[in-house]
């Protein structure tokens, strides 16, 4: 018998899209104006954590 391979794409699909076709908000999904090209997750500006108890870079 042939082996079954599973065609729902669960295993297949990546968690996150790849750099460049990240365009929304991970956390209320908002689009972004242009492509993300930086790792993930990606958050707008309204979304973005707060950088207090950090020293600037």
């Amino acid at each position: 018998m042939g082996e079954r391979v599973d065609r729902t794409g669960k295993k297949v699909r990546p968690r996150t899209a790849e750099r460049g076709k990240r365009y929304l908000c991970a956390r209320c999904r908002k689009r972004s104006p242009r492509p993300v090209y930086g790792p993930a997750p990606w958050y707008c500006t309204k979304c973005a954590p707060a950088a207090d108890g950090q020293p600037p870079a």
